[in-house]
């Protein structure tokens, strides 16, 4: 017989013997979850791994029949994202990559700088203001800073930002 709740789900795999996060909290009230939200936001720096946020799931389901899926996201789950980590690090040089289509695209070579256990040393440049101004103060010898935020999870998120992990292959 199938479990009717997403949290018998898990604790059946439990049975089984796969390893089920034992921070999981099952909540009946959306207040639950918020408090639960603010706890990690304020003690994800203790996780022996990197957290980007928390996900509510629906518990019946049903309801996850029900509400179904978009394309790969599930209507019946929703993540809720920690604050990004920032730091600031110097531009040492801008660089230009030749994408397969040909077009030229900017970045910028970074002041390597740890932000969320990630070194932030490339930035890609999006915003045609920003690479102007960043482009300019180089180019007239001022050192520039680049302000740059890991969203977590090691996938840093500013307009301008790859980083490098010991797992993940770096952006060369």
């Amino acid at each position: 017989m199938m479990p009717e709740t997403h949290w018998e789900t898990l604790e059946y795999f439990k049975e089984l013997g796969f390893r089920i996060n034992p921070a999981n909290r099952r909540v009946k009230q959306i207040e639950e979850a918020e408090e639960y939200y603010k706890t990690w936001t304020e003690k994800r720096e203790t996780l022996p791994y990197e957290a980007d946020g928390i996900v509510v799931k629906a518990d019946s389901m049903e309801y996850h029949t029900r509400l179904g899926d978009v394309g790969r996201e599930p209507r019946w789950a929703i993540a809720y994202k920690f604050p990004a980590i920032q730091g600031t690090t110097k531009l040492k040089e801008i660089g230009i990559s030749v994408g397969r289509t040909g077009t030229l695209n900017p970045f910028a070579i970074l002041e390597p700088v740890q932000i969320g256990g990630v070194t932030i040393e490339r930035a890609t440049l999006h915003n045609e203001d920003d690479t102007a101004a960043r482009i300019s103060a180089k180019a007239i010898g001022f050192t520039s800073s680049a302000p740059g935020r890991d969203s977590g999870c090691g996938r840093p998120d500013s307009q301008q930002t790859h980083g490098r992990r010991k797992s993940i292959q770096s952006f060369r």
